[in-house]
């Protein structure tokens, strides 16, 4: 959750050093940061959470997690993102 609140912060520093004016996207980003990397992070923890169910050490299981899910949410992410530019 550090890293998802550190990437808002830094999202909404970047736009207001740029000098971009607020408007509706610029105010709902946050929300949409939020709800985007959560359910990013549940993927994770879910896949993390069979592979020690399964006999996994933590350490392999964390590795085998992020190796299987990384594309995917990589691709849901891009989707959502491209969604909301159109």
């Amino acid at each position: 959750l550090l890293v998802l609140a550190i990437g808002i912060i830094w999202s909404i520093a970047i736009q207001l050093w740029a000098g971009k004016a607020l408007d509706l996207m610029s105010v709902m980003l946050p929300t949409i940061l939020a709800i985007v990397g959560l359910a990013a992070m549940i993927h994770f923890m879910n896949k993390y959470r069979a592979l020690v169910q399964e006999g996994w050490d933590k350490e392999a299981a964390i590795q085998k997690a992020y190796s299987q899910l990384v594309f995917p949410v990589f691709l849901t992410s891009l989707t959502t993102a491209l969604g909301f530019f159109t």
